[in-house]
């Protein structure tokens, strides 16, 4: 065995292979054994070592070329200067009948001719600026190819900051000091390559190619060159640390290099701050950690409670000075139920720091609503202030013996609300050693979670040849010939072009430039499933009149453009049913009506859905009562659900594909629950008894328009085989309630967990169980009891308070599935 990890290496050829991929040998030398030290520690020997490769690129061409052995040595040796030299910014080189004037600084060259013409030139250094010159640097990066990115075709000489995500492609782009120092602590370890989100251009995602000094993302759809210029200072008698802009060099002042040998000095003079410091550390331990970096978890705001000193306090002392100061200025603001924002200057992962006052409450009413008045103050304030991320602590789960889970409940619920409103991505931030206060927040992220995916909702009638479909989804997912997406909604927009991508968001913006009035922008599909993606421009309007006339002209002049095209599915989103204040009782009522009427005119071949937001149960609900008026003349033995599918035969027990949402949706809520009771599902069976689904409906629209909400739940009822047959020809028949008891009442009895169900059915000869999973009409529930035959006056359904529930009716609730497992 050898003494250190690298010479053990050296005889393995797979640890060899891995050091060959990861580590850079050298740039102008040829190594055969990889390097074992960092290049900081290797300069400490005050050994001149040159080893790197000197390019050069005209401003227009995008190849770098090597330049001459004698223009190398020039520069090499303007960059090699010993103590008693004068640094010189910039060399004038002739050559026959031409003056190269060379700006170290910049690291650019124009060559004046005979004939005065001046052409520019860049040029880089591929090595490191350490090893060579024992300078840092300031690393730029320029874009070669980029979506929408903007071809720059003058000869000036522009340089960028990392702020603006409209990319102008052969120019600079300047790193902020987390991404340069990202850069120069990659070549201090000799990495190869190095990955970065890049905030400034949608957090994508880019792989540093540091031997090559190229990049691209994970598509290739971006590309670009790397390189680095060498930082210069004031050379002041008071040996300050005084950064200079290499393209805005004073004239009339002294300056040098800002190299290892200066920065020592400063820091025995003490005239450099620990944070200043920091970044020239290069150390993996250092405050700019890699995890903080280069996460894709950053977000813009960060939420402090004031209640937490010792969380203050980090965050003041990660901050330095700079925020300290700003955080006593503006700390004299804050009162109950503000917001004090405070700016990171760059030094947080964050771009902000949100400081709120909130005091616990040992009443739960009190808690809660301090909570919710917290987290909608933040989100308001972080979207005035257009901020799209907002990380929260777990206020109030600490030594204020609050509710942990109270808490948690309250966070998800109130934040849920605000997402409906505003797009925000919103992060938790929990202590590592606090894994009750994680698994507290896990468990009530699934709970709601489970609830908004637990089945999605559909259902449609059958006009001329046509059908009209309601579905709760998302519209990104539709498997049709045309999505449609609007202009008023740009959340809408936005989401259908992330999700289909460069070429749909390029198409859109060019269509949109050539025409801007156009009534309807189309795109090709991109990533989405779709054939094509129709942009419809309308604008949401007060007057009904006007707001019902719109919406008919929009319903027109899609239909006709799908038509002209020879599509025949189209998905529609709840166009202005959103934030724009419009009656929803008009628009879903114009839609649908003016939709039944083209289908019904035209005689139309078609599918039509009309796609609603899980979280717009409001909104689905209209579509609904809308579907079902009066004023429709679809036969109620049409409207069924949009899964169930035409077989021979007229048969009512369909096995749900094991690869569909449906199936997934079921099999994942049956499996939560009963984990520890079986061993697999055998089958999924859709029932599509269309008499009895008939019968539901109806009850269905009685409790709707009674209760004004839906009421309905999708509950377990366990049984043997032979009475589940019984079920599906004939319904939940009350003949055999009591069978298992009757202690909430003398009715059916379901229940939301599945485990309880469980206990309630009896294997086949095959050692297979089975139980439905139902549409359940709870409507209003009361507190049940063993000596209730019927339902109470006054109620439709009895509970025990918690998951069993009883109904009294025989078409209160339709079997939708039945699933046969074998348990354990």
């Amino acid at each position: 065995m050898y003494e250190n990890p690298i010479q053990n290496g050296q005889c393995n050829k797979n640890i060899q292979k891995f050091f060959d991929d990861f580590l850079l040998f050298s740039y102008s030398k040829k190594l055969d054994k990889p390097p074992n030290k960092t290049i900081l520690e290797e300069i400490k020997q005050n050994e001149e070592i040159i080893d790197c490769i000197w390019e050069y690129k005209p401003l227009s061409q995008d190849q770098w070329l090597p330049v001459s052995s004698e223009l190398s040595i020039q520069l090499q040796q303007s960059l090699s200067i010993k103590s008693d030299e004068k640094f010189k910014t910039e060399i004038v080189l002739k050559k026959s009948t031409d003056i190269y004037y060379i700006s170290i600084a910049q690291f650019l060259y124009s060559i004046i001719n005979d004939n005065q013409t001046e052409n520019f030139t860049w040029i880089r250094c591929r090595g490191s600026s350490l090893l060579n010159f024992h300078s840092y640097s300031q690393w730029q990066i320029m874009f070669i190819k980029y979506p929408m990115g903007i071809t720059n075709n003058s000869t000036s000489i522009e340089i960028f900051d990392m702020t603006t995500n409209k990319i102008q492609l052969n120019s600079w782009y300047n790193s902020n000091i987390k991404i340069n120092f990202l850069f120069e602590r990659a070549m201090n370890y000799r990495q190869k390559y190095i990955t970065i989100n890049l905030n400034f251009i949608n957090n994508e995602k880019i792989i540093f190619n540091l031997e090559n000094f190229t990049f691209t993302n994970q598509q290739n759809t971006i590309t670009g060159f790397l390189r680095w210029i060498p930082k210069i200072t004031l050379n002041n008698n008071n040996n300050k640390l005084t950064l200079v802009d290499n393209f805005q060099l004073p004239t009339d002042l002294d300056l040098t290099l800002f190299t290892v040998f200066y920065l020592n000095q400063v820091q025995l003079n003490e005239t450099i701050s620990t944070d200043e410091m920091n970044q020239y550390d290069l150390k993996y331990e250092s405050v700019f950690d890699t995890k903080i970096l280069n996460s894709q978890d950053q977000s813009d705001v960060i939420v402090i409670c004031c209640l937490s000193k010792n969380l203050v306090e980090s965050v003041l002392v990660a901050g330095g000075n700079s925020l300290r100061k700003l955080f006593k200025m503006k700390i004299k603001e804050i009162s109950e139920n503000s917001v004090v924002s405070v700016t990171t200057d760059g030094k947080l992962a964050s771009k902000a720091i949100y400081f709120v006052l909130w005091k616990p409450s040992s009443d739960s009413n009190i808690l809660c609503q301090s909570i919710r008045k917290l987290v909608s103050n933040v989100i308001e304030k972080a979207i005035s202030e257009n901020y799209k991320s907002i990380a929260f602590p777990a206020v109030g789960c600490g030594e204020y013996g609050c509710s942990i889970e109270l808490i948690a409940e309250t966070f998800i619920e109130e934040i849920h609300q605000q997402l409906i409103e505003y797009s925000m991505k919103i992060l938790f931030v929990i202590q590592p050693d606090r894994i009750n206060i994680y698994n507290e927040f896990q468990k009530q992220l699934n709970l709601f979670q489970q609830q908004q995916t637990s089945i999605t909702k559909s259902i449609s009638i059958i006009i001329e040849e046509g059908k009209i479909e309601i579905e709760q989804g998302d519209i990104t997912k539709q498997n049709v010939d045309v999505i449609i997406g609007s202009s008023s909604s740009e959340n809408l927009r936005q989401a259908l072009i992330k999700a289909a991508g460069y070429q749909v968001e390029h198409a859109y913006n060019q269509a949109y430039e050539d025409n801007p009035s156009s009534l309807i922008i189309s795109t090709p599909s991109g990533e989405l499933p779709c054939k094509r993606i129709f942009f419809i421009k309308w604008k949401p309007n007060k007057d009904p009149e006007i707001l019902q006339q719109s919406i008919i002209d929009l319903i027109w002049n899609v239909m006709q453009n799908v038509i002209s095209c020879n599509y025949t599915s189209i998905a529609f989103p709840a166009i202005g049913c959103g934030k724009h204040a419009c009656s929803v009782d008009i628009i879903v009522k114009t839609m649908i009506r003016e939709m039944k009427k083209q289908m019904e005119t035209r005689q139309l071949l078609c599918l039509v859905k009309f796609i609603i937001e899980p979280n717009q149960e409001n909104v689905y609900d209209e579509f609904c009562k809308q579907l079902f008026s009066s004023d429709f003349h679809a036969s109620m033995e049409f409207q069924l659900p949009a899964t169930w599918q035409i077989s021979k035969g007229n048969k009512i027990r369909l096995i749900v594909s094991k690869d569909t949402d449906e199936y997934k949706s079921i099999f994942k809520r049956f499996d939560e629950a009963m984990k520890r009771e079986y061993k697999k599902i055998i089958k999924i069976e859709r029932i599509q008894n269309a008499r009895w689904f008939m019968q539901y409906m109806a009850h269905w629209t009685d409790f709707k328009k009674r209760f004004n909400k839906d009421t309905e739940k999708h509950l377990y009822h366990g049984c043997q085989e032979e009475v589940a047959n019984l079920i599906i020809a004939d319904c939940f028949n009350r003949s055999f309630a009591g069978i298992h008891g009757t202690m909430y009442g003398t009715g059916v009895y379901f229940s939301s967990n599945a485990a309880y169900s469980h206990q309630y059915t009896k294997p086949n000869l095959l050692e297979e169980r089975c139980m439905f999973l139902a549409r359940v009409l709870i409507g209003k529930t009361t507190i049940g009891n063993s000596s209730m035959k019927t339902r109470p006056l006054g109620f439709d359904s009895t509970t025990d308070g918690n998951h069993i529930f009883v109904t009294y009716h025989d078409a209160q609730a339709y079997a939708e599935y039945l699933i046969t497992y074998k348990s354990k």
